[in-house]
């Protein structure tokens, strides 16, 4: 009570030692500005010297939310006209009417010279822009939504803006000419939602992006330094009426198509294919895109004329690596009947690596064009699919796996989660005929155990014997599988299938045959690489198998047997921290990669190199190592296992062990060395 009391008394050495007050104007502002203006507005009742401080935050955000009408105008009223600092970003968005209010607002913000202004008032008509808001020199962001504007005759551009944005508004053709082009460091353009433009003129140096959605007849593009373009033309859009600018004889369409040569993403959405597919743009485009890598487009697959335009788009894009589609619906376009087997143009796209399809309904026409972009494709690797459709999608799953595939590389097609539960969907049974089925009623335990024990082309047919063991075995831990007497081509559709469905976890995965795979392994392991198996063991004898560099990154796995291979480490390998046991058996390998391999491995306890080619001198350093088993030939060998209980040595006959050379060329031999370190083991073999 004395402290409170003594507090009370001597005021201002308190003011002086409130760390809140002391803090630096540069401080309080920055607190001020992760503030709404109503919050800030409060905090000049912490202290004196807080009083004033959010009339200098350099932030100002303004929302009507639950605000009355009468009360946010006052409020805004307040900040605008009190406020005597410098304003970085001034952001007012709100849901109620405020055409009254809103030429006073501008004018008081023109005289704060904010660099950054958002305006989003989106009740009733569009709100006219006053000339005021056009002389802020050193604006840097623009950003306005349901507005009306017309350039100022004394408009002298906007020198230092950088990003313009601009939705639900009006103007004219010459308007939005001059606006874009009296912006000489434009770098961001967004145009949304317009209306009153024909000919879209974009004259921008330094312009970057640009993103074009709504109603126009013509575009004209002049932006040599442009990196993506989006260019969307809504529906209403009276394409084929199109005029070239100032009645050019050729198409500005075509032309600013031609300009985006140095371009590198491309969206082409709303009627725009339409678009383009009416001019002659069919088999020749007006430029090569060498530097374009990433294509989005709006698509009607049954469309002969759009699909000539899109195979012509990527037959002039050699350097084309992601793509991404949506299907448009049949009711909203006039699509030409010709179907897409009838295409015969062969388009190379000997860089493209992923691809998708949105709004997928698994129609003929669909995957008709999905054959054909597999069969131009090499380098694929991964396919995804939106799926959209009332048809039952494992049919349809089964015509996309068994497409023929020129990339050895391209994993299964990836349907989406939605697209799996609309699978389950169509396939369930009445509730009460799986309440009454004993077999239907086992817990998922249960079942998961019943499906370990079997290979996967038995556990697969239990999805026969009622809905709940439908897609019991998507969720196997272990899977199994062989050959045997699988032709070649089944074999690849079972393996495909049961890794693109299975969803749980993958505590084992045993893969072996005698069948040839080598164009299939390598998207095998890439898509097992993903699910992140404990245990992995191939076996696939047919000649050796390069193991691909993704089977190493699989960072938790325990167990790996390969058989039949070749080996060869990633640079970016960080080693199987948690790998136990490690089995090779006829394999080929270097000396610095085996031991990178070994050494790795820090937890190994196993380890069984058996039959190998292009190790000469063994290293072997693993301090938890238990069991050594090493068969082949070899020159020198060096052990570095502490705590080896077991080890067998088998020397081939065809080893040149008179030509033994220590490594590191140590003075002693390290095989006599490496004997002489397993002083502590237990069983000793040695043969050969």
């Amino acid at each position: 009570m004395s402290a409170c009391k003594k507090a009370r008394a001597e005021a201002t050495s308190v003011v002086s030692s409130d760390r809140l007050s002391s803090l630096p104007p540069e401080l309080k502002g920055d607190i001020l500005s992760r503030l709404n203006v109503e919050e800030a507005v409060k905090t000049s009742t912490l202290s004196s010297t807080w009083r004033d401080a959010w009339t200098n935050m350099p932030k100002i955000f303004l929302r009507d939310g639950n605000f009355a009408r009468t009360k946010f105008v006052t409020l805004v009223d307040m900040v605008l006209s009190l406020h005597n600092g410098t304003v970085e970003m001034f952001d007012i968005s709100g849901s109620k009417t405020y055409h009254d209010e809103f030429g006073r607002w501008m004018r008081m913000l023109s005289r704060i010279r904010p660099r950054s202004v958002t305006i989003r008032l989106n009740s009733g008509p569009g709100y006219r822009i006053p000339s005021c808001l056009f002389s802020i020199g050193d604006l840097r962001v623009l950003h306005l939504q349901n507005c009306v504007f017309s350039l100022p005759r004394v408009f002298q551009g906007f020198k230092r803006l950088t990003h313009l944005d601009l939705k639900n508004f009006s103007s004219t053709d010459i308007d939005i000419q001059n606006l874009v082009s009296f912006c000489p460091v434009l770098s961001y353009l967004k145009l949304a939602s317009f209306e009153g433009i024909n000919y879209l003129n974009v004259q921008a140096p330094k312009l970057k992006r640009l993103h074009v959605f709504g109603d126009f007849e013509d575009i004209n593009l002049d932006a040599p330094n442009l990196e993506a373009a989006v260019l969307s033309l809504a529906h209403e859009a009276k394409a084929q009426q199109s005029v070239p600018i100032a009645h050019d004889k050729e198409s500005h369409v075509k032309k600013s198509l031609g300009d985006l040569s140095g371009i590198k993403t491309l969206g082409i959405s709303g009627i725009f294919m339409k678009y383009l597919s009416k001019w002659c743009i069919l088999t020749k485009f007006p430029a090569v895109f060498h530097r374009l890598e990433h294509i989005c487009l709006v698509i009607c697959f049954w469309d002969q004329r759009q699909v000539l335009a899109t195979c012509s788009l990527f037959q002039n894009a050699p350097n084309l690596k992601k793509l991404d589609m949506w299907s448009q619906s049949l009711s909203t376009w006039d699509q030409d009947q010709a179907s897409i087997p009838e295409l015969t143009m062969q388009v190379q796209l000997d860089h493209l690596v992923t691809a998708s399809v949105k709004g997928f309904r698994g129609v003929d026409y669909e995957v008709n064009f999905l054959a054909k972009l597999l069969s131009w494709a090499p380098a694929l690797e991964e396919v995804k699919i939106e799926w959209t459709g009332k048809t039952e999608c494992s049919m349809v799953l089964a015509k996309l796996l068994a497409l023929p595939r020129v990339s050895p590389r391209a994993k299964q097609f990836n349907l989406d989660s939605e697209a799996m539960s609309t699978c389950k969907k169509t396939r369930a049974e009445a509730t009460s005929v799986v309440s009454s089925d004993r077999l239907s009623s086992l817990l998922p335990k249960i079942n998961g155990n019943v499906l370990s024990r079997l290979d996967v082309r038995e556990a697969v047919r239990t999805s026969t014997l009622s809905s709940t063991w439908r897609d019991a075995w998507t969720d196997m831990p272990k899977i199994s599988l062989r050959d045997r007497n699988f032709t070649r081509t089944r074999f690849v559709t079972l393996v495909d299938m049961v890794l693109a469905l299975h969803k749980g976890t993958i505590e084992e995965f045993d893969i072996s045959g005698k069948k040839s795979y080598h164009d299939e392994l390598a998207r095998w392991m890439l898509v097992l690489s993903r699910r992140s198996p404990r245990s992995v063991t191939i076996k696939l004898n047919s000649g050796p198998y390069k193991i691909s560099s993704c089977l190493f990154s699989i960072c938790d796995l325990k167990f790996l047997q390969l058989e039949n291979c070749i080996i060869s480490l990633p640079r970016a390998f960080q080693g199987f921290k948690s790998l136990t046991y490690l089995s090779l058996n006829i394999f080929s390998s270097t000396d610095r990669d085996i031991q990178n391999l070994i050494s790795f491995c820090p937890v190994l306890t196993d380890l069984i190199l058996t039959s190998f080619e292009g190790i000469n001198r063994l290293n072997i350093q693993a301090p938890k190592l238990e069991y050594l088993n090493v068969y082949g030939d070899f020159e020198d060998i060096n052990l570095e296992a502490p705590n080896l209980k077991v080890a067998i040595l088998y020397l081939g006959h065809q080893a040149k062990l008179y030509q033994s050379v220590p490594i590191g060329y140590d003075k002693e031999n390290h095989v006599k060395k490496s004997l002489g370190s397993l002083s502590e083991i237990k069983t000793l073999g040695i043969t050969g």
